[in-house]
């Protein structure tokens, strides 16, 4: 309830202890008000706390309720406010049946709309797959879309279900990439998972990776295509498409190419390589670099590629950067990304996204640190303080463009972002979307425009 101003409630001072105001068992009507720089808390009618904030400084507070032991149930809720901040949320946990909505992939049709892809996390089965889908596709999973007509400034309530209607079965890890003439390629995959006794969820390296495509701004789908094959590294581990989406080449030399960040067994890294618009693909070379998570990829103006890698690695606390030169098909080893990306000690971990205006400025948004919720038990880290940086010399070094979460929020608030994907509009805006929330990326797809 106090953010992070680090106020506390003391019954040494004279503050009345809940077992004083709260009977167990026995419902009781807690109010709470922050008015005029006075903030004061009541319980059943009796003052239980307050204290008078600073004039000069404006606060935020993120209404919580945290049980101490056991549960409470809220039989009426009602909040009043005039001046309050929030996240724009695309889509939400617990929405139209699914528990958990993440890992967004995002591009922009042939007629101006924006399509949002994602994984609905439907209601777990058992205790260990409510535990896993914090964290990762398992269960009964959908590959879901949202459509905004906007610009992504609104999204429409429909969600359409790509994937997995009607099934129990487990489709994650969305990827996509818009063509030229219209057509819209997604990929994803179909899993299979095992299950170890301490309740660990794994994929086995034997996996299928499937692609459709619309030729109507994504109002229908052609049947499901296995691709997996041409694309698959048993040695390296089950192959799925990086968060972030692909790209069409516009050099006069591979004019049209096809190209999609590939990760294996959740630490390398090649790409995926079409000729023929998606009709059939193919891998690069190996990619070096190890314990590579995740990549995002932009073409120079030069021609060349850029492949920007995020990695669990302790050393370099940076991002890798490496390049091709043939559209692709082989890769500069990976070094540190350019001056003027700082994402801290830790930001280099979490995955960020690169896209290039009309222009040929080059951008980059990732996390500059990680966080976890310090009132959750052994909770998992997130990224932090999603930071925009710009290059307008192909990359070779970056400023630092100011932070994407800007809404005024209570002192010390760091934004959670988690996955993310982003495109230019036709407004001009740059839309990213994002596993975020106010407090976790698991709370549904958070969408900025910059």
């Amino acid at each position: 309830m106090y953010g992070k101003l680090g106020a506390s409630v003391n019954p040494d001072l004279g503050w009345p202890t809940a077992n004083e105001v709260i009977v167990p068992g026995v419902p009781a009507e807690m109010e709470v008000v922050i008015h005029d720089n006075l903030f004061y808390m009541k319980i059943n009618g009796t003052l239980c706390f307050l204290f008078k904030l600073s004039r000069e400084n404006l606060y935020y507070f993120t209404p919580t309720i945290r049980p101490w032991r056991n549960f409470i149930t809220v039989h009426d809720f009602y909040m009043e406010s005039t001046d309050m901040y929030t996240v724009d949320y695309a889509m939400h946990e617990n929405e139209k049946g699914y528990a958990r909505i993440q890992a967004p992939a995002l591009t922009k049709a042939g007629n101006g709309n924006l399509l949002l892809f994602a994984e609905g996390r439907g209601a777990p089965r058992t205790a260990f797959e409510r535990v896993a889908q914090n964290t990762m596709p398992v269960g009964n999973t959908d590959i879901i879309m949202r459509r905004s007509a906007n610009n992504g400034e609104t999204w429409e309530d429909n969600i359409s279900v790509i994937a997995g209607e009607g099934s129990d079965d487990t489709y994650g890890f969305p990827q996509v990439v818009s063509t030229a003439d219209g057509k819209i390629i997604l990929h994803y995959n179909k899993l299979t998972t095992t299950v170890a006794a301490n309740g660990m969820f794994s994929y086995p390296a034997e996996q299928t990776m499937y692609q459709v495509v619309s030729t109507d701004n994504g109002a229908s789908w052609s049947q499901p295509v296995d691709i997996t094959a041409p694309l698959r590294d048993i040695s390296r581990g089950f192959v799925k498409g990086s968060p972030g989406h692909g790209i069409q080449l516009q050099s006069a030399t591979y004019n049209n190419r096809l190209v999609m960040p590939l990760i294996y067994g959740g630490t390398s890294i090649k790409v995926a390589i079409s000729d023929d618009n998606g009709v059939t693909w193919r891998k690069s070379q190996n990619i070096g670099g190890t314990n590579i998570v995740s990549g995002s990829v932009v073409e120079l103006a030069d021609n060349r590629l850029m492949l920007t890698l995020s990695h669990s690695n302790t050393a370099p606390q940076s991002k890798l950067v490496c390049y091709s030169s043939d559209g692709g098909d082989n890769w500069t080893t990976p070094a540190a990304i350019g001056s003027g990306v700082a994402t801290s000690t830790f930001g280099h971990m979490y995955s960020g996204i690169t896209l290039k205006d009309n222009s040929g400025k080059i951008y980059l948004v990732n996390p500059v640190g990680r966080e976890k919720d310090a009132q959750v038990f052994n909770g998992p880290n997130y990224g932090i303080t999603p930071m925009v940086f710009e290059s307008s010399n192909n990359g070779t070094s970056f400023v630092q463009a100011g932070a994407l979460f800007k809404k005024t929020a209570y002192r010390g608030y760091a934004s959670p972002i988690g996955n993310m994907d982003a495109v230019f509009a036709n407004d001009g805006k740059m839309i990213v979307a994002g596993e975020g929330g106010v407090e976790s990326p698991q709370e549904g797809i958070v969408v900025y425009r910059r």
